[in-house]
């Protein structure tokens, strides 16, 4: 190894000097903006550059699709999957997730579901899934986005009936008047506390008592909570 200590760097040919300082991996996404931060230490004359090489050169530009991103909000601490989907291409496809620009999952054709993990803080996320064929000839992306919030939750009490037939209460709710797709069980208590709430979305609940033999009453009245 020279041991530059012992020459001056004016005395360096800069206009020949060139130095590899690192390279960045960034997900190109039409009408998208795309950025990449690359540090440069101890370099002040000349002033630092950034080469850029975009390859392979892609003949064929693969059409992308993703099902499955949310419409609205997530809560946090729960995942979801996204399925994506080339039209026009008939080979093997491999499928990376980028999340914020951070390569976090991949899949291929045979099954391309990619799963989007419960680890989320409260935000808004961008989703960028980039295809490419066997034989890097083919390429395409898709983005969308998605906001996680913290999820709410809600007590609710009722009555409870005097008959001794009476083993226990379950609690039923959804996102419709008289759709309900949860249940929780209250066992014998007459409350219960609802969690996992997405903020600015209204909820309808009902509630039934039920025998030892599992005979089930009708619904309650109707009540309706919309998260803070």
């Amino acid at each position: 190894m020279r041991n530059w200590k012992d020459r001056a760097f004016a005395d360096l040919p800069f206009a020949s000097f060139t130095q590899n300082l690192a390279w960045v991996a960034v997900s190109l996404v039409a009408g998208q903006a795309t950025t990449a931060t690359v540090s440069f230490t101890n370099l002040t004359s000349p002033p630092p550059s950034v080469t850029v090489n975009i390859s392979p050169s892609i003949t064929s530009p693969l059409a992308v699709s993703l099902s499955g991103v949310p419409s609205s909000s997530v809560a946090a601490g729960n995942s979801f999957t996204i399925t994506p989907s080339t039209s026009g291409y008939s080979g093997n496809v491999t499928y990376v997730l980028y999340l914020n620009g951070v390569a976090t999952a991949s899949s291929t054709s045979a099954d391309p579901t990619l799963t989007v993990g419960s680890n989320l803080a409260a935000g808004t996320y961008r989703i960028d899934v980039v295809a490419y064929s066997a034989d890097g000839q083919s390429a395409g992306s898709s983005t969308g986005t998605f906001t996680v919030v913290t999820p709410g939750s809600v007590t609710l009490a009722w009555n409870a009936v005097t008959s001794t037939s009476v083993a226990g209460y379950k609690l039923h709710y959804g996102q419709a008047s008289g759709v309900y797709n949860s249940t929780k069980d209250a066992g014998n208590h007459t409350s219960a506390t609802v969690t996992g709430l997405i903020p600015g979305h209204t909820y309808y609940f009902a509630a039934t008592d039920y025998s030892s033999t599992g005979t089930e009453s009708g619904y309650s009245n109707e009540v309706t909570y919309t998260a803070p």
